[in-house]
């Protein structure tokens, strides 16, 4: 069974980390002209909190991190709830 996600990333290259080590099918699409910030609908088999554990092993994820949920859930927003200070 897929689990669909969307979440926002600083650029397409952070996503691009992101799937080498995690799989699934993405579609990225740039937030708005002239930013490199970019927002992602991903389809796994994994969960949300398994795909956390991906992203907060990698550098520079904070966005990744704090805009991940499920599609229905998805508002964009950073969940300041869910901040952590992750490999700045």
């Amino acid at each position: 069974m897929k689990n669909t996600y969307r979440f926002r990333a600083n650029s397409k290259q952070d996503v691009l980390k992101l799937q080498r080590i995690l799989g699934g099918e993405y579609e990225i699409s740039p937030v708005k002209e002239g930013s490199s910030a970019v927002e992602v609908h991903l389809e796994s088999p994994f969960t949300i909190e398994e795909i956390i554990r991906f992203i907060e092993s990698l550098p520079n994820s904070n966005v990744m991190y704090q805009t991940i949920d499920h599609k229905e859930k998805y508002t964009g927003k950073l969940n300041l709830a869910r901040y952590r200070n992750i490999n700045n």
